[in-house]
C-alpha cells in the first residue's frame, strides 16, 4: 500500500504453492530503509571524500574504464537483489569487453553449475508438505529462509516429520522445530552412506525425503566435497524417484540460496568463463592491482581495499 510515492506497508500476496498467505516480519518492514539515506546522484570517489558528479559525466567515466582495451584486467561481481534483466544485459557487455571474469555469487559460493538440479530447489517450497523425512545441511534456515523454516516447522507439527541435522554450531540455529542433530562434519554425512543406523532407516524408507543444502555451507574450503556427499545420499539413499517408465516423480535435493537473485544469475550464465576468476579471486586480484576494474552491480555487502590502480 502506498500514497503518493511513498511506501506505507507491505501486504502478503496469497501464493499457497510459496508462501500461503504470510511474510515474515523481516518482509513487512523492510521498505523502511527506501526513505532514508539513499542515493540519487552519482559521487566520485576522491583522496578524501566523494565528489557529487552529473550522469553524463559518470557515463563518460565508465565507459572510458570499460573499454575493450586489456579485457583481462577487468572483472564484475553481481549483488544478491539485482534483477535478471539487468545481469542478462552486463552478460552481454561482458561478453563484448572480452571479460571472463565475472560472478554472481557475492558470498563466495563454489556452487556447481555443471547441471540446473545441482542448484535448484527441485521439490518447490509446496513440497515440504509431501515429505515424510528432512535432512538439512547447514544452518541459518530460521534466519535466511524464513518461509522454508515455517513450511518445516507445519510438517513436524501436524505431520510428526523427522528432521534430521548436520553442521556447525547447531545449538544456535534457533529451530523452532524439533530435530536430531547428527553432527558437525563430514564424518557425519559419511556415516549416512556407511551405516546403518536410525537416521539412514528413517531417510532411505521414506517416500518423499529431502536434503536441503544451504549454499552458506558451499564457501567455505571444503564445500565441493559436502555438495559431493549430497548428491551420494541422494542417488544411494532414493531421494529420487521415478515411475515404471523411467519419469522422474521426485526430486528431493534441494540447495537453500542465500540470494533472492541467485538462480536467476546462475541460469544467466553470470558465472567465470574459460580462465576466469569467481568472486574471492577477483577481490585479491583488485586489492593487488592485477584487476584494473572493478564493476560492483549492487553488490553493497562487498568490500574492497583496492590497489591505487584499481578503479572501483
Amino acid at each position: 500500500d502506498s500514497t503518493a510515492d511513498t511506501i506505507q506497508r507491505i501486504l502478503p500476496r496469497t501464493c499457497e504453492a510459496i508462501n500461503e498467505d504470510w511474510i515474515s516480519d523481516k518482509s513487512r518492514y523492510s521498505f523502511e530503509g527506501i526513505s532514508y539515506q539513499r542515493l540519487e546522484k552519482p559521487l566520485l570517489r576522491t583522496a578524501t571524500s566523494f565528489e557529487t558528479i552529473s550522469w553524463e559525466q559518470a557515463l563518460v567515466i565508465a565507459q572510458e574504464r570499460l573499454s575493450r582495451k586489456n579485457p583481462l584486467k577487468k572483472a564484475a561481481i553481481v549483488g544478491d537483489l539485482i534483477d535478471v534483466e539487468a545481469m542478462f544485459a552486463l552478460g552481454k557487455l561482458w561478453n563484448v569487453i572480452g571479460s571472463p571474469h565475472i560472478d554472481c555469487r557475492q558470498n563466495k559460493s563454489l556452487i556447481s553449475t555443471e547441471h540446473r538440479s545441482h542448484y535448484l530447489f527441485n521439490s518447490g517450497i509446496a513440497g515440504i508438505d509431501k515429505a515424510d523425512a528432512i535432512l538439512i545441511v547447514g544452518g541459518s534456515l530460521r534466519l535466511d529462509a524464513t518461509l522454508i523454516h515455517a513450511r518445516i516447522r507445519k510438517a513436524c507439527i501436524e505431520r510428526k516429520v523427522p528432521v534430521f541435522g548436520v553442521g556447525e554450531s547447531q545449538q544456535n540455529w534457533g529451530f523452532l522445530f524439533p530435530f536430531t542433530s547428527l553432527g558437525n562434519d563430514k564424518e557425519s554425512l559419511e556415516r549416512l552412506l556407511t551405516q546403518d543406523d536410525k537416521a539412514t532407516r528413517t531417510l532411505k524408507k521414506a517416500k518423499f525425503p529431502l536434503v536441503l543444502l544451504m549454499d552458506e555451507v558451499l564457501c567455505h574450503e571444503g564445500g565441493h566435497y559436502i555438495q559431493g556427499l549430497c548428491h551420494q545420499i541422494v542417488d544411494q539413499l532414493g531421494f529420487m524417484k521415478r515411475d515404471p517408465k523411467g519419469a522422474l516423480t521426485w526430486n528431493g535435493f534441494n540447495v537453500v540460496s542465500q540470494a533472492a537473485s541467485r538462480v536467476g544469475g546462475l541460469d544467466m550464465g553470470i558465472v567465470p568463463g574459460k580462465e576466469g576468476m569467481p568472486t574471492k579471486e577477483i577481490i585479491a586480484a583488485a586489492e593487488s592491482g592485477a584487476i584494473n576494474t572493478l564493476l560492483l552491480m549492487g553488490a553493497d555487502e562487498i568490500t574492497v581495499q583496492p590497489h591505487q590502480n584499481c578503479f572501483v
